[in-house]
């Protein structure tokens, strides 16, 4: 047997590349470096792990497109040395045009200027929002709300599970867009569209590969444009300017050699699509290739924050509002979160519910060590919560923030719950010494409790929250506390901590 394995992911992340060395080691294979890329048509396999978002690999063209590039160089040479073109047919150019995925026109017959047939309602619950507050302070940089949702009862969730939330643009840019793309005058005409991929399936566009809409739906609803593009954007707005200087730049992002200068305009600002548009003004973008040119807008997952035993028919969740400035004038806002930010009591909106990382495991007795700093308490409060409706008073949560009066997320809460007996509260406030202090200080000032709850008692620990730097040195203050406490050495401290995670008895939820 012949072929290659492409694996990507974040090294920010454990057991990264995992299921590219799954993949490698069922097939009896010797798993190679990126290096033997040229041999992969070869019965071996190829692992490439994309570096960390916005690192200096990611800057200097080493990032997952380079990558792929390298790879699929020896790919095409061993396809075409096995399997040779027939002889009057020759590979496409890169510079190619392929035909669009889908035909989309402007549609007489579907009633006139403002009917619209929605192409499929993204979420299957139907949620109402029942509050969405500030629960940091005004005058804190970072501003975090405190969401709650209200759900059919039998809509059921444990501890662990996520929220999809499908978010819209704004109305502004909306028009803008419209404005810009010279599609303002046929935005609220309806458009009969069909896939010319997904005949007889059912899919964001509708059953059979047909729906109805209008465009101005579409870029509320559907299709990204405020989001940094990525290179297949290039690739095609390329085609569709007339401005030769504009499409030979556009292609030079494209390039291997041109990883840089892309990262430099787009992705370092955080440039969006809109923004590039109107730089490369005019673009004149067929409908036809509207799917293909904008990515479809995703949902975004956030932990829920509440449990469902506790509180049935209602989902609350914890967000962290994503605003920043770069190089550019105005603020950079996270897509989701800024849609979420001026959600309005009463609205409805659909949503998903997905299983999670984290699960609760074993007895309510079963003591656990939870570590959530910041919003990575969400989850943490769901278990925490149902755990002390069963019972349970063996549950020490390792808090962190940046101040005690100005981001201590759910303080009242958690107060009453040590109050009651429910709860050991250990806290850590960066910003309110001079001495910073995280969370994995905290943790090995009280070594004594978290060796006695995780070895002696052969307890839990859940961990959740950012994905940068926080799993690892959290990891390396229980190594310490294991050294410290039970006079291990490194290895024996390693090999316990394999043996938790391999028992369900370390588990963590992080992202970046």
């Amino acid at each position: 047997m012949r072929f290659g394995v492409f694996g990507i992911g974040s090294t920010q992340y454990p057991r990264c590349g995992w299921a590219c060395m799954r993949a490698g080691s069922r097939a009896q294979v010797q798993l190679v470096g990126e290096e033997a890329g040229a041999a992969a048509g070869a019965t071996r396999c190829t692992c490439t792990l994309c570096p960390r978002r916005g690192g200096r690999a990611e800057r200097r063209g080493v990032g997952v497109w380079a990558a792929l590039e390298r790879w699929s160089e020896g790919l095409w040479a061993a396809l075409e040395a096995a399997h040779p073109l027939p002889p009057g047919l020759e590979r496409l150019s890169e510079d190619e045009l392929l035909p669009a995925s889908f035909s989309v026109a402007v549609s007489v017959a579907a009633g006139g200027p403002g009917v619209e047939v929605p192409i499929r309602v993204r979420g299957r619950v139907r949620a109402r929002v029942l509050r969405n507050a500030r629960i940091t302070a005004e005058e804190h940089w970072q501003e975090v709300r405190h969401v709650v949702l209200g759900v059919d009862g039998a809509v059921e969730y444990r501890p662990g599970d996520r929220v999809v939330l499908y978010p819209k643009n704004p109305e502004r840019e909306v028009s803008v867009l419209l404005e810009c793309m010279g599609w303002a005058g046929i935005a609220d005409a309806p458009l009969s569209i069909i896939s010319r991929e997904r005949q007889g399936e059912w899919g964001v566009w509708g059953e059979g590969g047909e729906g109805r809409t209008t465009l101005r739906h579409l870029f509320t609803e559907v299709l990204d444009f405020m989001s940094v593009p990525r290179r297949t954007f290039f690739e095609f707005l390329a085609h569709f300017t007339e401005n030769r200087a504009f499409a030979e730049k556009m292609r030079h992002f494209c390039t291997q050699e041109g990883q840089e200068d892309m990262y430099s305009y787009a992705g370092w600002p955080r440039r969006t699509i809109l923004e590039v548009i109107q730089d490369f003004w005019p673009v004149n973008v067929p409908l036809d290739y509207i799917f293909d040119v904008f990515p479809v807008m995703r949902g975004r997952k956030f932990s829920i924050a509440s449990s469902w035993r506790v509180n049935p028919g209602r989902i609350d969740l914890c967000v962290a509002i994503v605003k920043y400035k770069t190089v550019l004038r105005g603020f950079r806002y996270g897509v989701c979160t800024r849609w979420v930010s001026v959600l309005s009591e009463g609205m409805e909106i659909g949503i998903d519910v997905l299983p999670g990382v984290l699960r609760k495991t074993g007895s309510p007795m079963v003591p656990i060590v939870l570590v959530g700093p910041g919003t990575g308490v969400s989850p943490l409060r769901s278990l925490i919560q149902e755990r002390i409706f069963e019972g349970s008073k063996d549950n020490v949560l390792f808090f962190g923030c940046r101040s005690k009066d100005k981001d201590f997320l759910f303080r009242d809460e958690w107060m009453g719950y040590c109050s009651s007996g429910n709860l050991i509260l250990l806290t850590a406030f960066s910003r309110d010494q001079d001495e910073k202090k995280y969370v994995q200080h905290i943790m090995e000032e009280h070594s004594k409790i978290v060796y006695d709850y995780l070895y002696n008692k052969q307890g839990i620990l859940y961990l959740s929250g950012n994905s940068r730097f926080m799993p690892e040195v959290v990891k390396q203050a229980f190594l310490n506390i294991l050294m410290k406490e039970g006079n291990f050495t490194f290895e024996q401290s390693k090999a316990c901590l394999l043996a938790m995670e391999k028992g369900g008895r370390y588990m963590q939820e992080t992202w970046s």
